[in-house]
């Protein structure tokens, strides 16, 4: 056994020679922030998909499976670009809801019953 020095919280600890973490609970807490630093980019899209995602259903709740005057739809929040896909006909999905023009003056929200959260 050896004196180590944890890479978490850098506490002394006696260890074997390949032990870097004083315990399990520093171990996670350094693996989490180390993914995090990681993926920051890609968890900060996935919270803007989930807040456009939030957007479009809030336009859906007042105006249901009516037009939607496309003005609204660009003078609302929604930001088109943190779509989660789009479908052949050029329509955009955010997770469960879909956007598509309905004319070349309005838009209409449908909210897909096939998805699976």
């Amino acid at each position: 056994m050896i004196l180590r020095t944890c890479k978490s919280c850098h506490a002394p600890f006696i260890g074997r020679r390949d032990k870097k973490f004083c315990s399990a609970k520093c171990r996670s807490a350094f693996n989490n922030e180390q993914y995090r630093n990681e993926n920051r980019d890609v968890l900060e899209l996935e919270k803007l998909k989930k807040l456009t995602r939030n957007q479009v259903r809030d336009v859906y709740k007042i105006f249901g499976d009516d037009s939607i005057p496309d003005y609204l739809i660009h003078n609302s929040k929604i930001d088109i670009r943190y779509n989660t896909g789009d479908t052949k006909f050029g329509d955009l999905i955010f997770l469960d809801f879909e956007l598509c023009r309905s004319s070349p003056n309005t838009y209409q929200i449908t909210k897909l019953e096939s998805y699976i959260s």
